[in-house]
């Protein structure tokens, strides 16, 4: 690389993309252990939500869930997004929310690609159902109402919009 040149990061991807087609909502999970929130209660593990621009794979923002991990409500999501948006604009064409975010725990788990996210809450015993069918009615009202789209699923978005499969949010 020459001295004026400089490597593209996802930032810089980003930031030269005019076209931020496509932002991805995913989940992680961090270990079993317990810390104690601002309210005095006690929270096992750590749930992170990530929001991601598709095509750079830049990280747009995160939000922690002040709380033990468990399922994610609509109204989380779009307070989530509707952060994202405030400080990166929406997306021109939708929003993909993983199945990271709207599985079950026991999904999750005995799916190979997203095993490994879960495996220390599986196995520590924290478990949770999928996604009611109305809460993901009440997120796919909130980003259709800001005029774009929204996918479920990676197939659900097109293969030009992905850079590597592998490195998306699942």
């Amino acid at each position: 690389m020459g001295k004026n040149e400089h490597a593209m990061t996802p930032e810089s991807l980003f930031r030269k993309n005019s076209l931020k087609r496509w932002f991805c909502l995913g989940e992680f999970f961090g270990p079993p252990y317990v810390v104690t929130l601002s309210d005095g209660s006690a929270c096992m593990g750590c749930q992170v939500m990530v929001a991601m621009d598709v095509e750079s794979q830049y990280i747009l923002g995160q939000w922690v869930a002040p709380r033990s991990p468990g399922p994610i409500s609509a109204d989380e999501v779009s307070r989530f997004l509707n952060t994202v948006f405030s400080k990166h604009g929406k997306p021109k064409d939708g929003v993909l929310i993983s199945c990271s975010v709207w599985e079950s725990v026991d999904a999750l788990y005995f799916d190979p690609v997203t095993r490994e996210r879960v495996e220390d809450v599986f196995r520590a015993g924290i478990g949770w159902p999928a996604m009611a069918a109305a809460e993901r009615s009440r997120i796919e009202s909130c980003v259709r109402n800001l005029g774009i789209s929204i996918a479920w699923s990676e197939k659900d978005i097109p293969d030009s919009v992905i850079p590597r499969s592998d490195t998306t949010l699942n």
